[in-house]
């Protein structure tokens, strides 16, 4: 399966069922890839989502992304 590092824009593009990129959530739902996050993407993802949706929908996605099978958690090498 292919692991994939969301930019946090393309996470904000994806929020919307109206959205053109709603695909994005569509295929992670399908198992499609493994979405890949840290700790520091988190805290970036929940940051952007509160800004620009509200904290419910941050705590909602970043739930979502916590449980699914096909997340990978990998902390960043220095």
């Amino acid at each position: 399966m292919r692991r994939v590092v969301v930019d946090t824009n393309c996470l904000l593009a994806s929020i919307s069922p109206r959205s053109p990129y709603y695909r994005l959530y569509r295929l992670f739902e399908a198992e499609a890839f493994e979405w890949v996050v840290s700790n520091e993407i988190l805290t970036e993802y929940e940051e952007q989502l509160t800004k620009h949706y509200s904290a419910a929908t941050a705590n909602l996605v970043l739930t979502i992304l916590m449980v699914a099978p096909n997340t990978h958690f990998q902390e960043a090498y220095l």
